[in-house]
C-alpha cells in the first residue's frame, strides 16, 4: 500500500501540462487503449458497425487518431 506503483514518465508529463483536466483525462484513454472504438464496443455485444464509416477498416483507437484519412476531419472545419 505504500508503494508509488508503476510511474509511466509520459502520462506524468500529461498531467503536469497546462491543459484542462477533460483533455488530460482523454489523452490518458487514448494512450491506454480505452477510446469507445468499433472493437471496443463490439466486445459489449454492440449491433452497429465495427469498420470505420470513412474508410470502411477495422475502427480501433490507432486508426482513428493515427491512419484515417484526414479527409473526415477537414470536412468538420
Amino acid at each position: 500500500m505504500t508503494s508509488g506503483g508503476i510511474v509511466d514518465i509520459q502520462m506524468m508529463s500529461v498531467w503536469k501540462c497546462n491543459n484542462p483536466l477533460k483533455v488530460k483525462i482523454f489523452l490518458w484513454r487514448a494512450a491506454d487503449d480505452r477510446i469507445q472504438s468499433g472493437v471496443h464496443l463490439m466486445k459489449r455485444q454492440w449491433s452497429g458497425p465495427k469498420n470505420y464509416k470513412v474508410c470502411d477498416k477495422l475502427e480501433t483507437t490507432d486508426h482513428i487518431y493515427f491512419n484515417a484519412p484526414l479527409q473526415f476531419f477537414c470536412g468538420l472545419i
